[in-house]
C-alpha cells in the first residue's frame, strides 16, 4: 500500500515563516486553477507524484515571473491545511535558504484557500524589492497564467 502524502512531509510550516522577522509576507486568495489542481493532487485518485508535480510547476512559474533562469533554488513551495505543518513541501523548512517561500493553505471552502508569499528580507538570489516580488507572484498560476482571475478572492493581508 502506498504511503499517503502526509507521510512524505518535509518540515515546513506557514506560521514560522509568516511570523519570522527574517521574512515579509503577503496572503491572498489562491487562484482558482491552483485550488482545482491542489484538490486533484490530494484526491483519492491522485497519483503518488501529484503534489510534487504541482509544487514543481508552481516553483517553475515563480522563477519565470521573477526573471530567473533555470535555477529554482531561490523559491520553495509548500501545501498544507489551516492547522499544523505542511503535507508536502519542495524543501526542508529548517534548512532552506530560499529567498521566496510560497505556502498554499487548502480549506474545504474555495474562498478560504489561501496563498501566502514569504520573501526573505536579506535576499541573496533575487534582486527585486519585496514589493516587486509580491506583485509578480500575486495569485500565481502554474504555467504563467493570467492573474486577472481572482480565484477564491478574500482579503489581502501583509506583515513585515
Amino acid at each position: 500500500m502506498a504511503s499517503p502524502p502526509q507521510q512524505q512531509v518535509q518540515r515546513m510550516d506557514r506560521g514560522s515563516f509568516v511570523s519570522s522577522e527574517s521574512f515579509e509576507s503577503l496572503t491572498c486568495g489562491a487562484p482558482a486553477v491552483v485550488i482545482e489542481r491542489l484538490r486533484q493532487a490530494t484526491g483519492a485518485d491522485a497519483g503518488p507524484n501529484a503534489l510534487k508535480e504541482l509544487g514543481e510547476s508552481i516553483k517553475k512559474a515563480a522563477v519565470e515571473k521573477l526573471g530567473g533562469g533555470g535555477d529554482k533554488g531561490g523559491v520553495e513551495v509548500a501545501f498544507g491545511g489551516a492547522m499544523g505543518r505542511s503535507f508536502y513541501a519542495t524543501a526542508d523548512g529548517s534548512t532552506t535558504t530560499a529567498d521566496v517561500v510560497l505556502f498554499y493553505t487548502l480549506d474545504p471552502l474555495d474562498i478560504d484557500t489561501k496563498q501566502s508569499t514569504c520573501v526573505r528580507k536579506a535576499r541573496t538570489e533575487c534582486e527585486l524589492s519585496a514589493d516587486e516580488v509580491m506583485q509578480a507572484l500575486y495569485k500565481l498560476q502554474p504555467g504563467g497564467g493570467d492573474t486577472s482571475d481572482s480565484g477564491s478572492g478574500g482579503a489581502t493581508t501583509s506583515t513585515s
